[in-house]
């Protein structure tokens, strides 16, 4: 019996063994650059990860692609039509010349447009991965041996991971000129009042404890630095795995601008999410319905827009709208909402005012929804936008201050100028140096020619009349110790 079951064992270890032993003979010399390929794949998935967040959607898509041509190589096997199968068989040709005719497309690109690689590099990793994907199923239609099989599938692998290599989830900081005109984008860079607000402004934030809509104000007048704190805060709203939506009315100007590009904004943000938008989905009965007023010419202002729904309408909008809100409810965790940032609403004509002011209040409203308002409120006061229609929908109002002329001098010496490294710009800073010390020594001498000339008097003059003298004297004398104080310690 054991005999048996020893000899049994021996021959399938020997088989085992014959199969090891028959795929690494059946390897040839671009097995070995392929593997070598899929070692640099893993090598550069592991610095993308250092980077970026690799989402699981471009991961299912990479298995779903192998798949789908395995699996249609397979039917096609299974119909047996040898016309086919032998037509497919000589693919390899087509996809040789396919292949060299776009690498050369690839290299004229990469030398007209050398500064623009990224892009290039990303279509021509697309146009591949199609092309390996072919490739892979022919090569299971035809059943050649599995080893060519696995050299296509590290093949597409390689070309994936080069092109997800330009993904990442967060840009970097960006250097900054302090002399451009261009907002501040990193939380050191802001003056110190600024950072005061902005952490204030945040905190408010994170403590919103209600899921139903709301909206903030941020005044200021222009170029005060509005652009510059939400460019700062919503770094940091991000962090804290909030999603995003910016608005510009300057660009979004029309109704239908406004109403495509928000509620493309969302959808995108849905689907991010894994959460379905398509026929029959909240957001696109909700959308369907919102584009019926586009399509009404003669309504120009979102202000009456319910007023084009006849009543079944109108009960259909607010239940698409219930379940929409439903919807983001499952995207958003516990203190977590949805921003819609609307930046520079006070340089836009009146109309436009009023028409974003109601798209928010009419159309977007939805909870877990938070509207950023970026206004100089003064600017945006008339006859239909009063001080008390404001107050209807935006919840807490942040006025900034202004910045003190000490705090940007103190910035613009300590910050702005240790950073100059041109030679010309360093030699007008020690020459206004060396006029400072000028006027300084000006001042001191001043003040040295009143006390020489107050004490050649008193020596001069009879005593009754040298105590007014001598008063003077110290006066001056305190003040030339204050002011040297002063510059010693500013």
């Amino acid at each position: 019996m054991f005999g048996i079951l020893e000899g049994s064992l021996v021959d399938m270890l020997e088989k085992v063994g014959g199969d090891i032993f028959g795929l690494i003979g059946s390897m040839n010399g671009y097995t070995y650059i392929y593997i070598g390929s899929f070692i640099v794949s893993v090598i550069i998935m592991i610095q993308i990860k250092v980077e970026w967040e690799l989402k699981s959607k471009n991961i299912i898509d990479f298995i779903f692609y192998i798949w789908l041509a395995i699996i249609l190589g397979e039917a096609i096997k299974l119909v047996n039509n040898k016309v086919i199968v032998n037509t497919l068989s000589s693919y390899w040709i087509v996809a040789i010349v396919i292949f060299l005719l776009m690498t050369a497309i690839f290299l004229k690109e990469c030398f007209y447009y050398s500064n623009t690689l990224e892009q290039i590099v990303q279509n021509y990793c697309k146009v591949n991965f199609v092309l390996l994907l072919s490739v892979l199923f022919t090569q299971v239609v035809a059943s050649v041996n599995f080893i060519w099989i696995l050299n296509s599938i590290i093949s597409l692998f390689f070309v994936w991971a080069v092109f997800n290599s330009n993904v990442k989830k967060h840009l970097r900081n960006t250097d900054r000129n302090e002399i451009a005109d261009i907002p501040v984008n990193c939380y050191e860079d802001l003056f110190p009042t600024r950072k005061k607000e902005h952490d204030r402004i945040f905190g408010y934030l994170n403590a919103i404890g209600t899921d139903d809509p709301y909206a903030i104000a941020i005044s200021a007048g222009w170029g005060e630095g509005k652009t510059s704190l939400i460019s700062v805060l919503q770094k940091k709203i991000e962090e804290k795995n909030n999603t995003i939506i910016y608005i510009q009315p300057m660009i979004l100007d029309t109704r239908e601008k406004l109403l495509n590009y928000v509620f493309g904004q969302l959808e995108k943000i849905l689907i991010a999410n894994k959460i379905y938008t398509g026929k029959g989905s909240p957001y696109k009965k909700y959308f369907d319905l919102l584009l019926k007023f586009v399509d009404y010419k003669t309504i120009t202002s979102f202000s009456v827009f319910l007023d084009v729904f006849q009543e079944n309408e109108k009960l259909d909008l607010r239940t698409s709208k219930i379940e929409l809100e439903k919807s983001i409810g499952r995207l958003v965790k516990e203190n977590q909402r949805i921003y819609i940032i609307v930046d520079d609403l006070d340089r836009v004509e009146k109309e436009t005012v009023y028409s974003t002011l109601t798209f928010i209040k009419e159309i977007v409203d939805l909870k877990k929804v938070t509207v950023l308002f970026l206004v100089d409120y003064k600017n945006i006061i008339s006859e239909n936008i009063t001080i008390e229609y404001l107050e209807k929908f935006i919840n807490q109002k942040f006025e900034l201050s202004k910045i003190h002329e000490n705090e940007l001098l103190y910035y613009y010496i300590e910050k702005l100028i240790p950073r100059y490294d041109k030679d010309i710009i360093n030699d007008e800073i020690e020459i206004l140096k060396l006029k400072f010390k000028e006027h300084i020594n000006i001042i001191k001498d001043y003040f040295k020619n009143e006390m020489e000339s107050i004490d050649k008097r008193i020596k001069e003059e009879k005593k009754e009349n040298s105590d007014s003298d001598i008063m003077e004297m110290k006066k001056l004398s305190d003040r030339l110790n204050e002011f040297q104080y002063k510059i010693s310690n500013p």
